[in-house]
């Protein structure tokens, strides 16, 4: 039944309109990813591949720490 419902609600959607389409079809999205860093720190693949992902920023010195300005 769901799956009628989508494909009615696509089939109205003009080739102009793909862009938006596009967009529109995150919302049916099933993935388990994360949508918030909490989420994404209480799992170890994720925490993970944060730790993979500073580390390859950090050995290409793509980026530097520094204190935040004031206000």
């Amino acid at each position: 039944m769901f799956k009628l419902h989508v494909h009615s609600m696509f089939k109205l959607i003009k080739e102009d309109e793909e862009d938006d389409l596009q967009n529109g079809l995150a919302l049916f999205s099933t993935s388990s990813d994360p949508s918030t860093f909490d989420e994404a720190s209480k799992m170890k693949v994720w925490r993970e591949a944060m730790k993979q992902e500073i580390e390859s920023i950090e050995s290409n010195n793509t980026w530097e720490l520094t204190d935040l300005p004031v206000g």
